[in-house]
């Protein structure tokens, strides 16, 4: 990686360092976030969950790097005891993004990132 790069990378986790511990209560702030993301989190049952993607997974030839992606959030999936999980989306021009955690947002699974017709872009 390059010091460009490398930089680019440190900012922006730094910023959303910043957002989270400086502006938690500013809800303007946080709603133009979820809107210009076009954010939307849903709860689901983990079982559920579980098959859904497994389905995707298997619905198609997939790179290792992109079997990876999923495997490692249904072997998560399969190992949580709570019922619920939430599947956070994101839905940008590259594809879709989504991220699983629990219900309280403590833990995160992993992500899978879809692009139509196309494999993940993450």
């Amino acid at each position: 990686m390059n010091p460009a790069e490398s930089r680019s990378e440190s900012l922006i986790i730094g910023l959303l360092g910043l957002i989270i511990e400086e502006l938690k209560g500013d809800k303007k702030i946080l709603e133009a976030f979820k809107t210009s993301l076009k954010y939307k989190v849903i709860e689901i049952d983990r079982d559920r969950a579980y098959n859904v993607y497994k389905i995707r997974r298997d619905l198609r030839a997939r790179s290792i790097t992109h079997l990876r992606e999923f495997d490692s959030v249904l072997e998560a999936l399969s190992h949580h005891e709570d019922e619920k999980v939430l599947i956070h989306s994101f839905h940008m021009e590259e594809g879709l993004l989504l991220f699983f955690s629990t219900v309280d947002c403590k833990k995160l699974f992993g992500y899978i990132s879809y692009k139509d017709g196309d494999e993940g872009f993450v």
